[in-house]
């Protein structure tokens, strides 16, 4: 994959490739402290086993978050793999874990309804 801005090439070390999508989330884990912190984030891409996020909360990296997308009727426990500064907000790669995947077709699931 070949970086436009700077014409550096970097390789996709992703199995399988992400594709744009949009829509609202939201996040929840516990602090340290032992409060539950809920975030409302934005969904920035996909792939099959995770989903890339703007958020305006830092994100823990290697920590556990519960993410909910009722749009797409998915719910469960993701991985956070990364998290870096993006402007005023955070982008974060949350990587599916216990089975939690989008379907391997090209789309994502039909919204939920109800």
């Amino acid at each position: 994959m070949a970086d436009m801005e700077s014409g550096i090439l970097r390789r996709e070390r992703r199995r399988k490739p992400r594709q744009p999508l949009g829509g609202p989330l939201t996040i929840t884990w516990e602090r340290p402290d032992g409060c539950v912190q809920v975030v409302q984030a934005t969904l920035a891409d996909r792939s099959e086993s995770g989903i890339r996020v703007m958020s305006g909360e830092r994100l823990d990296p290697r920590s556990y978050v519960q993410v909910q997308m009722r749009q797409f009727g998915l719910a469960g426990t993701a991985s956070v793999r990364y998290c870096q500064r993006h402007g005023m907000r955070f982008m974060a790669g949350l990587e599916f874990m216990g089975g939690m995947r989008w379907p391997e077709t090209g789309t994502p699931p039909a919204p939920a309804r109800g």
